[in-house]
This record gives structure tokens, C-alpha cells and sequence, in this order.
């Protein structure tokens, strides 16, 4: 499967920012995790991801001090688009990480679909 990074309208891309501000263990984590995306694609389950709503996924990682997240969401069955990544504080993820990843989701789709119309 295709791991990608989603790129806003203005070429910033959220969840590999987020990386690249990880310390260097941390950020090797979710490195793996990632690789395992791509290997396993939608069969890759819990503890390694989870479903949250609206199609949007989590990529878990236990960091060295903290709980790490990217957000993602699969598209066209063989690709997957990661949004954004945040430190998890609480028991729950936030739902307005999940709305950014809707939102991104849907910028993502959109912009795509405009591109395949040229």
C-alpha cells in the first residue's frame, strides 16, 4: 500500500511536520508504524491503529514520554493519506483532531478529484 502525506493548498505538510519535531526515538517509532502501514494497509489493527469516526483512523505509537497519533484516512482502497499527527493527552482523541482530519480528508478528495477532471 501507498503511504502519503496530505499537503494542504499551500504545500504544508501537517503529519510530516509533526515528525520531523519528534525527538529521534520517538520519530523512529512512528517511522515503524508507518512501514507497517504500508505493509499491512486496512488489516492493520489495534494496538497499531484504531477506527475513530467518519472514516478516519489513528496510527498508535507509544513514545518515550507520551502517547503518539498520526491521523489517516484510506483512499481509493490502496492508498493511504496521512493528515496530521499529535501528542495524545487524554483517554480520548480530541474531536477537533478528528474534524482537522475530515477536513483535510475532504480538501484531499477534493483537490484530487480536480485534478483528475484536467
Amino acid at each position: 500500500m501507498e503511504v502519503v502525506f496530505y499537503k494542504d493548498a499551500k504545500d504544508k505538510e501537517p503529519a510530516k511536520e509533526f515528525l520531523e519535531k519528534l525527538s529521534g526515538e520517538d520519530r523512529a517509532k512512528m517511522v515503524k508504524s508507518i512501514e507497517l502501514l504500508a505493509a499491512k494497509g486496512n488489516e492493520l489493527r489495534r494496538p497499531q491503529s484504531a477506527a475513530l469516526r467518519d472514516k478516519i483512523l489513528e496510527l498508535r505509537c507509544s513514545g518515550k514520554d507520551n502517547q503518539i497519533r498520526i491521523l489517516y484516512f484510506f483512499f481509493v482502497g490502496d492508498m493511504a493519506v496521512l493528515s496530521h499527527g499529535f501528542i495524545k493527552k487524554t483517554d480520548k482523541v480530541p474531536d477537533k483532531e478528528i474534524d482537522t482530519a475530515i477536513a483535510n480528508k475532504k480538501d484531499f478528495e477534493r483537490r484530487f478529484k480536480n485534478v483528475d477532471n484536467v
